[in-house]
C-alpha cells in the first residue's frame, strides 16, 4: 500500500480494485456507453461519501435535473435512505 491518503467509494469490490479507494483530492471522471451505471455508481460514491461529511460533485450536461433523480431513485440504495433529494 503506498502513502496516498484515499476517499472510499462504498463499493467495496470497487475500493479493493483501487488499493482502498480513490486517491484524496483528486477529480475523478467516470466514463462508459449509455446504460453502463456511471450515473448510479456517481451517486452512490457520492452518497456514500456525504454520510461521512466528505464534499463531492456530480456534474451532467444532457439530462433534466428531474430525469437525473427518477434514474437514481429508481436504481440506487442511497435513494431508499434519503427523504429528500437536491441537485
Amino acid at each position: 500500500m503506498d502513502d496516498i491518503n484515499r476517499i472510499k467509494t462504498g463499493v467495496s469490490g470497487l475500493d479493493s480494485m483501487l488499493d482502498g479507494g480513490v486517491p484524496e483530492y483528486n477529480q475523478t471522471i467516470i466514463a462508459g456507453g449509455p446504460g453502463a451505471g456511471k450515473t448510479l455508481l456517481s451517486f452512490e460514491i457520492l452518497y456514500h461519501n456525504a454520510k461521512a461529511g466528505i464534499p463531492g460533485a456530480f456534474i451532467a450536461l444532457e439530462e433534466k435535473p428531474e430525469v437525473l433523480l427518477n434514474n437514481v431513485k429508481q436504481g440506487t440504495t442511497s435513494s431508499r435512505h434519503s427523504k429528500t433529494s437536491r441537485i
